[in-house]
């Protein structure tokens, strides 16, 4: 099990930073006097900002615990994910970002449904209401894995205070929820800059420290090829808060209590006369021997619907609790090589991720917020610097990580690169690099806060439903909406866990194949029309639940690809078959 005491320096270190974010927040909060201001800074963003807040804002928690913890658990498979995101990157800021600012200028768009409204001409509730109900239904639980990896970056650091899954979920969406109610889109540029910075920085040091004491790189690849295919697994159980925790087996053990408050397990490699379970592994086959029924053994394997009772303890102060096993998805191999997978299906799943980019909401209303043109050449080469940094040190995390802890029990794979700063880096350096994973979470999670709360108050009470308020009153509604929309993503982090990477992926597929076609043809394609831009968004969504649901278990492509696909073709045949708008290339703000 994963378990972390943090030093006096160290929680300063991590501490401290917590306070800067939400001071920052309160000072951006005098700024705002309108909800342009709140929702887009005023369109007085300039490069660097615009940049550095695009790119954390669109990587999140899953860049810096997510891929990490991938590259740990699939190796070195993990680097397509690095080709579909960068091509994501050129995406953006080579064909979207510009035309996309100057069209938000034209018709002093604040919002995604504002600038698909305006493109294809006249006033549209239908436009609006289904860009926000696919908006809403996403950006819920987008947030809400932010917020599952703040549960996991607080149980990491503090649960040697008893601070657990939940209240870690509780703590980051206080922290998050405060400073975005306070100072709205500047807070979250402001801050998304500082953080952007940070998740680079320790996604550079953390990784370089670690290879380094390995002797190098080469020496680094060396341990990975020689490691077993077979010969390690990990198991999960539930803690008392309903959080995950893992038990790590490599060849076998004994699972035995270790009499140790809030530490009801461990792995022996000795036997005991207190041993509850013994685990053995040979062949990938992993076998469990209850103490109390030794001539009945269980062989788990993967998509095994088997849960076995491993033991029972006490935990806290007193309180009793029956620990089980899980088999099926809980059961993690470790093996060294992807099975079955050949490199053009990896590309495709690669890719996938990076024809997300476009559609976007949080990420493209950095492009309506931007200064100028200039502002966005510049803004070019900072973003893909960034990137290149980032994604690398994210897998090169992993890699280093799973090469490091061969023979130590490591739990959660996503917990990757909160072990590996605990294990190398000195205190205080090490509080400031886990704040990284924080900052991750949070440059993301504020961000589509905003976005939600902007469809909420802008695109539909105002613009659907007519409602009237002052300056001061729309303000005002858009930070009680942020906040509770803030406490429900909150609530759904906190219902239960999941892992980060797949969740964010399901809904960048949601997200990206219903919008990427349609902000790619508004801005490339004169024919677009109304009913063709409403019959993308709904047949991407729909494809994407359907493909993930249905179609996925039996055949493992990414549903990004096929929801894109099918969205584009329905755009593109329905526009066809319906009249365009009679000035839709002076609509399209060229």
């Amino acid at each position: 099990m994963d378990y972390f005491t943090p030093s006096i320096s160290f929680l300063v270190a991590f501490g401290g930073y917590m306070v800067f974010v939400l001071l920052v927040g309160f000072y951006a909060a005098k700024f705002n006097r309108d909800i342009q201001d709140f929702y887009v800074g005023g369109r007085k963003v300039g490069s660097w900002v615009t940049a550095i807040s695009a790119s954390a804002s669109g990587e999140s928690g899953w860049l810096v615990l997510g891929l990490s913890g991938l590259a740990f658990a699939e190796g070195i498979s993990a680097i397509w994910v690095i080709v579909g995101c960068l091509g994501g990157y050129l995406i953006n800021w080579f064909l979207i970002a510009k035309r996309l600012r100057r069209m938000s200028q034209k018709y002093d768009a604040l919002t995604l449904p504002d600038l698909l409204e305006a493109r294809t001409g006249g006033h549209s509730p239908t436009i609006r209401i289904v860009a926000m109900a696919i908006i809403f239904t996403s950006m819920m639980a987008y947030v809400g894995a932010q917020l599952i990896a703040a549960g996991k970056t607080f149980e990491f650091t503090l649960s040697s205070f008893g601070v657990d899954y939940r209240l870690g979920v509780l703590l980051g969406a206080l922290i998050t929820i405060t400073y975005t109610t306070a100072g709205g889109y500047r807070a979250v540029a402001w801050t998304d800059l500082v953080q952007g910075m940070l998740m680079v920085t320790a996604l550079i040091i953390v990784p370089l420290v670690a290879i380094t004491s390995l002797g190098g790189p080469g020496k680094m690849f060396q341990i990975l090829q020689r490691e077993e295919a077979l010969d390690r697994a990990v198991l999960s159980y539930r803690a008392p808060s309903g959080a995950k925790r893992f038990l790590v087996f490599d060849g076998g053990g004994y699972i035995v209590p270790s009499g140790e408050q809030a530490r009801p397990l461990k792995v022996s490699a000795v036997e005991t006369p207190q041993a509850v379970a013994q685990v053995s592994i040979d062949g990938g086959k992993v076998q469990v021997i209850p103490a109390e029924r030794p001539d009945q053994p269980i062989i788990l394997t993967k998509g095994s619907p088997l849960t076995i009772q491993a033991g029972t303890s006490k935990v806290g102060a007193g309180d009793p609790l029956n620990y089980h096993l899980f088999a099926g998805d809980e059961l993690i191999d470790l093996g060294r090589k992807t099975k079955g997978l050949e490199w053009w299906f990896l590309f495709l799943h690669g890719l996938g991720i990076g024809l997300g980019y476009p559609g976007m909401p949080h990420i493209v209303s950095r492009f309506i917020a931007v200064r100028s043109d200039r502002r966005v050449k510049m803004g070019r080469f900072i973003a893909l610097f960034w990137g290149v940094f980032a994604y690398y040190g994210a897998v090169m995390t992993g890699l280093a990580a799973r090469a490091l802890v061969l023979h130590s029990p490591l739990i959660d794979p996503e917990h990757a690169f909160l072990r590996l700063n605990a294990m190398i880096m000195p205190a205080f350096i090490g509080g400031l690099m886990l704040s990284a994973a924080f900052a991750a979470m949070r440059s993301t999670a504020d961000s589509q806060l905003l976005v939600a709360a902007s469809g909420v108050t802008r695109d539909l009470y105002e613009k659907v439903f007519g409602g009237k308020l002052s300056r001061r009153g729309m303000l005002w509604l858009s930070r009680g909406v942020v906040l509770v929309l803030g406490i429900s993503a909150m609530i759904l982090a906190a219902s239960g866990t999941k892992k980060i990477f797949s969740f964010v992926l399901y809904a960048w597929a949601i997200l990206g194949g219903s919008f990427s076609p349609a902000i790619l043809l508004s801005l490339y394609w004169k024919r677009l029309t109304r009913p063709g831009l409403v019959a993308g968004m709904l047949v991407g969504a729909i494809t994407a639940v359907v493909w993930k649901e249905w179609v996925r278990p039996s055949f493992n492509l990414y549903e990004l690809v096929p929801a894109f696909l099918f969205g584009l073709i329905a755009n593109v045949v329905v526009s066809l078959a319906t009249r365009p708008p009679e000035d839709a290339v002076e609509r399209m703000g060229q």
